[in-house]
């Protein structure tokens, strides 16, 4: 997932919590964005051309987005857990472990 799907999904969930009347929970996403950006402040992830190629191939066998294929062919060689909620990483179980409902 990247930083701008995950901010998405975090800023889903607040906006749902604050709906609900729940300003402290909402918070609680706010601050739980600010610290994953501050362990990732100064970590660069190279993307290849081997990866872009890969994530081509996967993209027409399991018709999935090529972001999604890509990130997909990162988390496997940065041995990475997937957060996410996207239905379409179910086509790509077997390369990622996937959270999902956080």
């Amino acid at each position: 997932m990247s930083v701008i799907e995950m901010a998405s999904v975090i800023r889903n969930k607040y906006l749902e919590l604050l709906r609900k009347g729940e300003k402290a929970m909402a918070k609680g996403y706010i601050e739980f964005l600010n610290l994953v950006l501050s362990q990732i402040r100064n970590n660069v992830v190279e993307v290849t051309f081997s990866d872009i190629e890969e994530g081509i191939k996967i993209m027409f066998e399991r018709d999935v987005n090529l972001s999604e294929a890509i990130n997909a062919i990162i988390a496997r060689r940065l041995k990475a857990i997937v957060i996410s909620n996207d239905k379409d990483w179910v086509r790509l179980k077997d390369l990622v472990k996937r959270v999902e409902n956080v």
